[in-house]
């Protein structure tokens, strides 16, 4: 059994919430005992089909779209197509709440002017809090370092919010065919940024998007003592030298190997905003 669908689909149900009328006991059988909340709980189930802990807490317009149900649509129509995929665990992130896969696609590789391999990633969005939407995103993975980025303008991104049946909106193959159709234009993008010497504005931004803390850890600079005795992160010059290819590389690295597993997606996110990924 494929590893990310193993571990995303265990059974979900839906309950009511019960306040009681008077003190702190509710007897069920009894409607003067309690009233019924106008929400509603979202309960992981155990194998045997007992609730084992609530998961969120929804409006009544939440309607449940389970993992299982948008990984069996997605795997059905990738293996339809001859697409080949390989989990992608080093950029998955998955907990009761929330899903957040990704998977390799082999199949669909260039080589960058350094030579090394660029696959394409396909990530798989759901959860049962509120957190996501249904989202196929896609992306690519450096392979020489196992590096991975969300590539925002030139894949494409399906949204679902959690009101109508899955199989209403998702347009698997259109979704698929033009990512794939833009690889030429990926390709070009990032070859452009390997003869693009990186300014102090790109420098700027970038550091303000990881942060200081993670910018230091990438090597972008460090931190140094002002006469009043505070410290202030001073960006390292000779990255004035480099190119911008050179620099996402520094920043992918830190991403998808010293950021925590469940903030690695948002780091992406905003790495590929900085530069028009």
């Amino acid at each position: 059994m494929n590893e990310i669908y193993q571990l995303s689909t265990f059974h979900v149900s839906e309950m009511p919430i019960y306040i009681p009328r008077q003190g702190d006991i509710i007897d069920i059988a009894n409607p003067f005992s309690h009233i019924t909340s106008n929400h509603k709980a979202v309960v992981k189930m155990s194998e045997d089909g007992k609730p084992e802990k609530i998961i969120s807490v929804m409006k009544p317009t939440y309607e449940i779209v389970s993992n299982q149900e948008v990984l069996d649509q997605t795997f059905d129509m990738l293996e339809a197509m001859g697409i080949k995929y390989e989990n992608d665990r080093q950029h998955t992130n998955i907990t009761d709440s929330r899903m957040q896969a990704a998977l390799r696609l082999p199949d669909y590789s260039f080589n960058d002017k350094t030579g090394s391999e660029i696959q394409y990633q396909m990530r798989i969005h759901n959860s049962y809090d509120g957190t996501e939407r249904v989202r196929l995103i896609f992306g690519f993975i450096r392979m020489v370092c196992s590096n991975g980025l969300v590539v925002n303008h030139l894949g494409e991104t399906i949204f679902r919010k959690h009101t109508k049946n899955v199989q209403e909106d998702i347009e698997i193959p259109k979704a698929i065919n033009t990512a794939f159709a833009k690889v030429d234009e990926l390709k070009e993008k990032l070859d452009t940024m390997n003869e693009k010497i990186v300014s102090m504005a790109l420098l700027e931004k970038t550091v303000s998007a990881l942060g200081v803390r993670n910018a230091q850890e990438a090597g972008l600079g460090d931190f140094s003592q002002k006469r009043n005795g505070e410290s202030e992160f001073k960006i390292d010059d000779s990255l004035l030298k480099v190119s911008q290819y050179t620099l996402l590389n520094m920043l992918t690295y830190q991403i998808s190997h010293n950021i925590d597993m469940k903030m690695r997606y948002a780091y992406q996110q905003k790495i590929a905003k900085t530069f028009q990924l």
